[in-house]
């Protein structure tokens, strides 16, 4: 018996060594350097791999939500909607930021408990079965911070399944459940994205990385940018590198531009929320169809939407969405552009995406390209 015992503790720890080796990050891994976004590296931080728990399942920004019938039919859930199904910004067809699945407590089986992203919403002064589960995972919360004040809502990750981001949300009643949607529905939604983010970056890296491109963006412009291997080259100079990915299933075609901006009076002399879109309309002249004359552009007919960025090392950043069309046909589809100021080198990085996709909703298009714009840096 001893044999046996002593013979699968080294089994063990071949196994462990093993998984351990293959964490460790390849010779080709990306330099250090200055990040453009750093949540995800926060979000990294606080999950460890755990090789007991199953992979999580569900669409990306699909959310499960757990609460009784009654309140998913009233108020309450009519105001969740509200919020938590506004329109993923500037798409030709209009898409809602998460899809939401409703189911209540007695539902909630063990297949189920692999999902993804679970909100759990309920009331403190009722005893359905979702209200008591929130009511359960309080007085654990209360006992583990060692304090009586209780926080808007709460997380717990990676409970039954890994990636997993399972949010509580409760009200003392129903009004104050209502009250507490409409003052903190910005931060429930951060905390939504916790994992669908996450989830979404490691489906953009399933067909791994085209380690060329990469070095080529790290050495000649200074950044790091992981291109995707199913993305393929469609122009390459000293100052731009445009890469595409056609999905013949789909017939949907994904685009990026990167490219570089060196600005003679400095960085500092320019209005980067006018030049944001002059810089992609610069791009879009590359851009051809069959019909001669054609080019494409940045369209104005729904308003371009701007967001400044804030990163870690100063950075000013800002994120301009909108539609782009051709000029003289009738292509189109939505696009997302980076401005990216580099003062030190008295420059600018654009990283524009667009993409053309008659057949196909596209928000999740969109969101590929946004994570990996989110997870580019500049190098020191």
């Amino acid at each position: 018996m001893l044999k046996y015992c002593s013979l699968l503790i080294i089994i063990i720890c071949c196994i462990t060594l093993a998984c351990e080796d293959l964490r460790k990050p390849s010779s080709l891994a990306p330099k250090s350097s200055s990040g453009i976004s750093s949540q995800s590296k926060k979000n990294l931080k606080k999950r460890k791999d755990n090789p007991f728990l199953p992979q999580a399942t569900g669409a990306i920004d699909e959310v499960l939500v757990i609460m009784a019938d009654g309140l998913w039919k009233g108020t309450i859930g009519d105001t969740m909607r509200h919020f938590l199904q506004e329109d993923y910004a500037v798409l030709p067809q209009s898409q809602p930021i998460f899809d939401l699945r409703q189911i209540n407590g007695g539902q909630f089986g063990s297949l189920l408990k692999r999902t993804a992203t679970i909100l759990v919403v309920g009331l403190l002064d009722s005893d359905d079965k979702a209200s008591l589960m929130i009511k359960e995972r309080l007085d654990q919360y209360k006992q583990k911070k060692q304090r009586d004040k209780l926080p808007i809502f709460f997380a717990s990750m990676d409970t039954w399944a890994e990636p997993q981001n399972v949010v509580y949300l409760y009200g003392e009643n129903y009004k104050a459940l209502i009250d507490k949607l409409v003052k903190h529905n910005d931060k429930l939604i951060k905390q939504l994205y916790e994992v669908e983010d996450d989830k979404t970056a490691r489906n953009v890296k399933i067909p791994g990385v085209d380690w060329g491109l990469t070095n080529f963006l790290q050495q000649d412009f200074k950044l790091n940018f992981e291109v995707p291997k199913n993305y393929k080259t469609a122009l390459k100079n000293d100052t731009t590198l445009w890469i595409r990915h056609d999905d013949n299933a789909t017939e949907a075609v994904s685009n990026i531009f990167i490219h570089k901006e060196i600005v003679a009076g400095g960085t500092e002399s320019v209005d980067m929320k006018e030049w944001v879109i002059k810089f992609r309309d610069q791009l879009g002249k590359y851009v051809k169809s069959d019909v001669k004359g054609a080019y494409m552009y940045s369209d104005d007919i729904l308003p371009f939407e701007f967001k400044w960025i804030k990163n870690e090392k100063g950075n000013r950043i800002i994120e301009a969405r909108g539609l782009w069309r051709m000029k003289n046909d009738f292509l189109g589809g939505p696009f997302i552009t980076y401005l990216v100021e580099d003062q030190k080198n008295s420059r600018f990085i654009v990283l524009d995406g667009f993409v053309y996709a008659p057949r196909s909703k596209k928000r999740l298009l969109m969101r590929r390209i946004e994570m990996l714009f989110r997870k580019t840096d500049l190098l020191e």
